[in-house]
Formats: structure tokens, sequence, C-alpha cells
């Protein structure tokens, strides 16, 4: 019995290690394209904004809070809504943004993120 209880705790253990590495690499490729974003909007982008995030959404919210996944979603829908209005897409890139870095702090593997 021993020797199962290690089999899955390794088991949980690498899926751990698996999920944070594919939630950081994820939300690293949807943070380069939001700071290209924030030096002058464009619909283009916006779209691959929101491509990569549908694309991996699923994934993600496995293991994330749903109302971390909701600010994220109603920030990137409110991205394509507010082009026109650069005030109102600057706020909800910032927003975006600040709720892009909750998620990839909060699945990081370190002390802070345990505790």
């Amino acid at each position: 019995s021993f020797i199962i209880a290690l089999i899955i705790l390794s088991a949980v253990l690498v899926a751990t290690t698996c999920n944070c590495i594919y939630v950081d690499n994820r939300i690293d490729e949807m943070l380069d394209v939001c700071e290209t974003l924030q030096r002058g909007s464009s619909a283009l982008l916006t779209d691959e904004l929101t491509s990569k995030w549908q694309s991996c959404r699923d994934i993600i919210s496995l293991t994330t809070r749903q109302g971390d996944i909701e600010r994220a979603e109603n920030a990137i829908l409110s991205l394509a809504h507010y082009l026109d209005i650069p005030a109102d897409y600057n706020a909800q890139l910032a927003m975006l943004v600040s709720t892009l870095k909750h998620i990839k702090t909060s699945h990081s593997l370190s002390l802070s993120s345990i505790f």
C-alpha cells in the first residue's frame, strides 16, 4: 500500500506541475499580446487574444476560481466592444492584465501561492 500511495502522490505532483507549466505558458502568451495592445488598440490583435483565450479557457477553468475566469472573459469580450473608445478600451485591457497576472500568480509553485 505504501508503493501505491507513492505512485498516487507522484501522479498528483506531475499533474500539478504540468498544469502550472501549461497555465504559465498560456498566460504569458496572452500577456505578450496585451503588452502589444497597450501600445495601440488593434482589432486583429484583439481577435487573436480572444482566440487564444477560447483555446485554453476550458483547461484553465479546471483549476482556476470561477470568479477569475469570469473577470478575464468579461474583460476580453469588452475589448471588442470598446475598440473605438480608447479610454474604456485601456481600462478593460488593464483589468484583463491584472486578472491574468492574478491567475498566473495563483498557479505558480511557490509558498505564497500555497498559503
